[in-house]
């Protein structure tokens, strides 16, 4: 197995794992430095810091985009503009929220639903400062994937994660 992502112990933080899947946003500050901010707010925050030009096409990450066209495909999405996709990665909704990426799907009556992520490589990753926490919260291998060399393994990583969005957002259609 390659080890692109990140190795143990190697310095290779959950943090920079978080932006290298997700991205991160455009203006940061150290987490210490952040004031609390509601749910709802640190997502309208996280709107306006994205790194991606299109919600729609977040080519930046290549997780980010695999998963994207994965998801699309599995909703069956014949106009792609209906989902989208936001990070959410080293700002106030993943420090205190828990939040490290979400999706928005507009249905076809033009109602919103929404699926959010939260990626660790920790098996025992405490419980958000908050309370909240993600819908869809997944290990990334302690070893790390990199796409050319495990590109089995990241499929099936990428199809894990969108298969449980996928689930999260069809029951609350």
């Amino acid at each position: 197995m390659g080890r692109k992502y990140f190795k143990p112990n190697s310095g290779y933080t959950g943090r920079l794992l978080e932006a290298e899947l997700f991205g991160e946003l455009t203006e940061t500050k150290p987490f210490g430095e952040y004031e609390y901010a509601t749910y709802k707010e640190a997502m309208r925050q996280a709107k306006k810091l994205q790194p991606h030009d299109d919600p729609t096409y977040p080519d930046k990450n290549r997780f980010a985009s695999d998963l994207y066209a994965t998801l699309a495909d599995k909703l069956g999405l014949e106009d792609y503009s209906n989902l989208e996709f936001f990070t959410g990665v080293q700002g106030q909704l993943d420090y205190f929220h828990r939040v490290d990426a979400w999706f928005e799907l507009k249905t076809p009556d033009g109602i919103i639903i929404m699926v959010t992520l939260d990626v660790s490589k920790n098996p025992e990753k405490p419980d958000a400062p908050s309370g909240n926490k993600a819908d869809v919260e997944f290990l990334f291998p302690l070893d790390g994937l990199d796409p050319v060399l495990d590109k089995e393994e990241w499929f099936d990583k990428v199809n894990e994660v969108a298969s449980a969005a996928f689930d999260k957002l069809i029951l609350r259609q």
